[in-house]
């Protein structure tokens, strides 16, 4: 299993917190998962993501 790491930063606000987004580079059909705890506002990115 290869694992893509890349890192970002979610604001809200002025206040930026530093997030880290993990990756598994597969062959397959394509899956997406959020984990934590997303609010309705995060659901959305499932269509941005595409």
């Amino acid at each position: 299993m290869t694992i893509g790491v890349t890192h970002g930063v979610s604001l809200i606000g002025l206040s930026g917190t530093l997030v880290q987004i993990e990756v598994d580079i597969s062959d397959g059909l394509p899956h997406y998962s959020l984990l934590g705890l997303p609010d309705l506002a995060l659901m959305e990115s499932r269509d941005r993501v595409r």
